[in-house]
């Protein structure tokens, strides 16, 4: 007869280890083991901010220790205000100018990230599939998300995926239903359009 002290221990150990990753999809369809509760976040664009903003509390950087400068040079506005209601976003270190292709893959790694949050098009450059090896065998996870090119079909998976890894899942049903509401609208509208379309 099996001890059952020793079987609830095993059940214990097992829910510990399972609970520290989760798999999940990306939006390129890659498997991925990620943290279940990430805390060191490198993002790909700091335009995502706009996205974190709609599922993070407080802060929406509060788990970023590493980001491109592209919002400050291509959305100075929206960064002047982020940066004015949270001023610790200033301290977020800079792991390129503003493109992420040019990204010291050293440098990130010092960061310490335990995720990595790309945007789908780094995945189409020849040169991405080094950064991805070379973020996998620093055992640093890895997801692709699309929130700027292919938006009718990617903004619900995307924003579920990140309601999924940050563990913002109520949040992150809250604006897909709200945008769906939306998108229902547009289109009921256009439905019966018979004008000119736009070129």
């Amino acid at each position: 007869m099996r001890n059952p002290f020793v079987l609830l221990l095993l059940s214990l150990l097992f829910g510990v280890f399972s609970a520290q990753a989760k798999m999940v999809t990306d939006i390129t369809g890659r498997q991925v083991d990620v943290p279940d509760n990430p805390q060191r976040i490198v993002v790909g664009e700091s335009r995502m901010l706009y996205t974190l903003a709609l599922l993070e509390p407080g802060n929406p950087a509060q788990r970023v220790v590493g980001w491109p400068e592209d919002m400050a040079r291509y959305d100075a506005q929206s960064w002047q205000l982020y940066t004015q209601k949270f001023p610790q976003i200033k301290a977020i270190p800079s792991i390129s100018k503003g493109n992420f292709r040019q990204v010291n893959v050293e440098n990130l790694i010092q960061l310490k990230p335990d995720l990595v949050i790309l945007a789908r098009y780094a995945r189409e450059e020849g040169d991405s599939d080094f950064l991805l090896t070379a973020l996998n065998k620093a055992g640093i996870a890895v997801i692709y998300v699309d929130l700027r090119v292919d938006l009718l079909n990617n903004t619900v998976p995307s924003v579920r995926l990140l309601g999924e890894v940050l563990n913002r899942q109520q949040r992150a049903e809250q604006f897909i239903s709200f945008y769906q509401q939306h998108m229902a609208v547009i289109q009921q509208r256009l439905a019966g359009y018979r004008g000119p379309k736009p070129r």
